[in-house]
């Protein structure tokens, strides 16, 4: 990472809570997976199973995505099934400031774009790059002093943005809203969902991709994530 950063790329160092050997072993419950609630550990599990059941070699943005929906959607449903109004109640808290989080994320990557595709010389460029980052943590700082409590999100903001941090965050989410508009096309049923899943993963990659941005441009409102209820427990 030092050798990357001496020779002026971005760099993004960080470790991982858990892995998958994608059904090969018995994967471990291991120590850095019990630093969060119980809710946290059980999207941790639901994430990694996933892996199990539907994974593509080679495409990052598929695997994560799918992962990711697979977490949110077994959080939800295990939460509901316990009648655990509180703990459902604090997970919409969390994913309603993620989601908010994220739109900060993303509209920082389209202006990015902007400034990376400009004909403009290269120090404007540099100094548009700084400013979009700076706009970036100014904005999440002000989205951030009205969170009295946790979840918080400072590490993706932490201790900078760089083009490696959001490459790192996009892996696990771009993909995200793509499946999650496949799951309520399946009528919320899983095994049609995994059928639809295997079935996009047998594509060429270039068909694959296509699909999911597709799927992605599809804002089907029962998706998105309810509002969280200010009057939580």
């Amino acid at each position: 990472a030092t050798r990357l950063v001496d020779r002026g790329d971005d760099v993004f160092v960080g470790g991982v809570a858990a892995y998958s050997t994608l059904g090969w072993f018995a994967d471990p419950v291991l120590n850095t997976m019990l630093g969060d609630n119980d809710t946290g550990l059980a999207g941790l599990l639901f994430h990694e199973l996933a892996h199990q059941r539907v994974y593509v070699p080679g495409d990052t943005l598929f695997n994560e995505g799918f992962a990711t929906l697979v977490e949110e959607e077994g959080t939800r449903r295990w939460l509901a099934s316990r009648s655990d109004e509180t703990g459902l109640c604090s997970w919409e808290v969390r994913e309603s400031r993620r989601t908010a989080a994220l739109r900060i994320i993303g509209e920082l990557r389209s202006l990015l774009a902007v400034v990376y595709a400009s004909d403009a010389p290269v120090e404007l460029r540099r100094q548009q790059r700084a400013a979009a980052f700076d706009q970036a943590l100014s904005t999440y700082a002000r989205l951030r002093a009205g969170w009295t409590e946790p979840p918080w999100f400072d590490t993706w903001f932490e201790p900078g943005l760089n083009n490696a941090r959001l490459a790192a965050l996009s892996s696990y989410e771009d993909y995200v809203p793509a499946f999650r508009a496949l799951l309520v096309r399946d009528g919320g049923d899983l095994a049609r969902f995994y059928k639809s899943v295997e079935a996009l993963g047998a594509l060429d990659p270039e068909d694959r991709e296509l699909a999911l941005q597709e799927l992605s441009l599809q804002q089907v409102a029962s998706v998105s994530v309810p509002p969280a209820s200010g009057n939580c427990p």
